[in-house]
This record gives structure tokens, C-alpha cells and sequence, in this order.
């Protein structure tokens, strides 16, 4: 699918990232202690750094966090916003979606329309897709768009495929309509064969969870610890996936958008890891000074933000508030895709901020909320 719009203006971004950072080296034993096997995973996949908050902080902590950061620093009057848009995988509750929690958060008017999009990676650069085509149609003028996620499920599990790669994010973005041309395209796509390479087996409709469940721990031919009720990825099949088609979408994105590898001044690769994003821009002639291949090494995955709203404010604190056009892609859970390329200039951007998640209340005072809740209900 492609798509064009021409009067849709990204206003400003706030990245809100949790301050507890978790270095590579204190996983060594996921490398049987080995030095040289720990030195070459950093030198070939990329470890490094992520960041991670304690198991009561979901993604609409974050989210909370970036879009009061965003409202705060650009002195947004909340009654214009006409829609919140939430991207995430980890909602807080089956029901209501978690962007009616997040409008409570942000005292949003009760004119403002609410929308979750459960996504994985692609999932910033849909809901980006999805705010413009309301934006362009006029439906709405000015549009909140939160993507996040936080891997406080994974960091628990004793995996090395899953549970080293992830840290905690939320982006948020301002979108506007705009009487100028602001000129954007996007290409979305779906392989729904690869639907179960990264999946959570357990815990919804299909496989509710059960006793058996919670106390089933698989053992894959690695030996590596697998559970139903955590993410589960084939990484083999990922890795297949992603460097096979990722070139093929940049190179149709650019002859169907009309544009060079020269036309782009900075490409924005999803950093799934090192290697995988290295390989594809030299698969494409992607020039090295046009794309970065240490985000995930200094943050590691993202996953809903995807390293994509890191890559954009992080060049865009770069540069200030020159003008420059990228070229987003982006690609993961379901075998799906995204690519964009947008034009950003004098833009709100103040860089990834850090911060404390320690106000937030325990999972037990949670369950103990619900638990009076419903026993003192008439």
C-alpha cells in the first residue's frame, strides 16, 4: 500500500526513556561467561546499553511521561487536540484500550477522540500513517500521537533472545494540519506467514491463562528457557526475514517515491541490532554517514518507538532546526512493514530525556485497589 499527503506537518517530539540502565556485561552469563564470546557479540550484534524500569511500570507510564514532556515544552492548550493516538503492544488491560487511560492522565477534553493501535515495531510509522490520513482528510486539525512500550515482562524471563535486547520508550508527537504543502509518503505492507515468529503464545483469547500455563517452562534445542505468557521469537526466521526484505522496501520506496539515495539526508533504520542494520544499508548503497548503527548499542531495541523516534530526535537535536528530509523503514512483529519519507524542519525537539518511574504504584496496590473496588460496589 502507498499512500501521499501534502498538508501534514510533524510540530514537535518529546522521548521519554526509563533511567535505569543495564549494561550487556552484567549478562555475561547468558554467554556461558565467556569474554571472547561477550566481546564478539558486542562487535558483530551490537550489545551494549538498555534501559528498564521495575515490573509495576507498563507502557502508559511512559507514555504519560512523554506526552505531558511534549504539552509542557511547547505550551500546547490540550482543548485543540482532536485526537490521542496510542501505539503499543503492552496494553495495561484487555479493556478499556490504554489510550482512554492516558486521556484520563492527560485531563484531555472530552471532545478529543481516543485510538490504540496494537503494533510491534512498525507500529510508530502506523500510527504516524494513520494520524495523516485523518489530518489530510480534515477530520482533524491537530492529532497526539504516543508510541511506546516496556520490556518489564522480558527482563524477567531467562532467555537470551529476548530478554537482552529490549528497553523501555515512549515517543510522542504533535501533528498538524498545514495550509503549505508539506509533502509525505508512506508505504505499508503485511506478510501474515511470519505471524507466528514473534508472537506471545499465551495470556488472551486463543490460549487463556491457566495454572499449567504460569508453571510450563519449554526448552528449545539450545537449551535456551522459553515461557507461553512471554514473547517468543524465532530469530533465525526473523533475521531471514528482515535482510532479505527490508532492501527490497527501501529500494521500491525510493523508485515509487521518486527519489535517490541522494535526495535523503538521513535514513532512519530500524535498530533491530547491529548487524542486521548494517547489512541492509550496504545492500542498498547507503552511504555511512547518512544512518546510524549505534542506537541500538546505546539503547538497545526499542520495539514499538522502534528506535524510530530516537533516530529522528536524536538527529534532529543534532542539527537544530535545519530543514532535512529522511527515510524511515521499518519492520518486526507479524511480518510487517513500514517505510516513510518525511520532510521535518523548525521543529520542538529537545532530545531523549531520562527519567524516574518510582512514583508509580506497586502491582500489589493495584490488586488491592480492584480488589476493594469491586467488594465495596453496591
Amino acid at each position: 500500500m502507498v499512500q501521499t499527503f501534502s498538508h501534514v506537518k510533524i510540530k514537535g517530539m518529546s522521548y521519554i526513556m526509563p533511567d535505569l540502565k543495564k549494561s550487556i556485561d552484567d549478562d555475561i552469563h547468558f554467554f556461558n561467561n565467556s569474554e571472547n564470546k561477550l566481546k564478539r557479540a558486542k562487535k558483530i550484534i551490537g550489545y551494549g546499553n538498555r534501559f528498564i524500569s521495575t515490573d509495576n511500570v507498563t507502557a502508559t507510564d511512559l507514555a504519560e511521561a512523554s506526552a505531558k514532556d511534549l504539552i509542557s515544552n511547547m505550551n500546547i492548550d490540550i482543548n485543540t487536540i482532536d485526537m490521542l493516538i496510542l501505539v503499543t503492544s503492552m496494553q495495561d488491560y484487555f479493556s478499556p484500550s490504554s489510550a482512554h487511560i492516558l486521556h484520563n492522565r492527560l485531563n484531555l477534553p472530552v471532545t478529543c477522540a481516543c485510538l490504540d493501535i496494537p503494533h510491534g515495531c512498525p507500529g510508530y510509522l502506523y500510527g504516524l500513517w494513520q494520524a495523516s490520513n485523518l489530518i489530510e482528510s480534515r477530520a482533524c486539525n491537530k492529532i497526539l500521537l504516543v508510541a511506546g512500550d516496556n520490556e518489564t515482562e522480558n527482563k524477567r524471563c531467562n532467555n537470551k533472545s529476548t530478554r537482552i535486547l529490549g528497553s523501555g520508550a515512549s515517543c510522542a508527537t504533535l501533528l498538524e494540519y498545514s495550509e503549505n504543502k508539506w509533502d509525505s509518503f508512506f508505504m505499508l505492507g503485511s506478510d501474515g506467514t511470519g505471524c507466528e515468529s514473534i508472537t506471545i503464545p499465551a495470556g488472551a483469547a486463543r490460549l487463556p491463562i491457566t495454572k499449567e500455563i504460569l508453571n510450563t517452562k519449554v526448552y528449545d534445542k539450545l537449551n535456551q528457557e522459553w515461557e507461553l505468557t512471554k514473547t517468543f521469537m524465532d530469530g533465525i526466521s526473523v533475521f531471514s526475514f528482515t535482510t532479505y526484505l527490508a532492501p527490497k522496501i527501501i529500494e521500491e520506496m525510493l523508485i515509487k517515491s521518486g527519489k535517490t539515495v541522494n535526495d535523503i539526508d538521513f535514513f532512519a533504520l530500524h535498530q533491530a541490532n547491529k548487524q542486521i542494520t548494517k547489512e541492509i544499508a550496504e545492500k542498498t548503497g547507503i552511504p555511512e554517514n547518512k544512518y546510524y548503527t549505534d542506537t541500538f548499542t546505546n539503547y538497545g531495541n526499542q520495539i514499538c518507538v522502534a528506535s524510530i523516534g530516537n533516530l529522528i530526535d536524536a538527529r534532529l537535536h543534532e542539527i537544530c532546526n535545519s530543514k532535512f528530509t529522511s527515510a524511515v523503514i521499518s519492520y518486526g512483529v507479524g511480518f510487517s512493514w513500514a517505510a516513510a519519507i518525511l520532510t521535518f524542519d523548525n521543529i520542538f525537539c529537545n532530545g531523549i530525556v531520562f527519567k524516574n518511574f518510582d512514583h508509580i504504584p506497586t502491582r500489589e496496590s493495584h490488586f488491592n485497589y480492584w480488589k476493594n473496588k469491586i467488594e465495596n460496589m453496591d
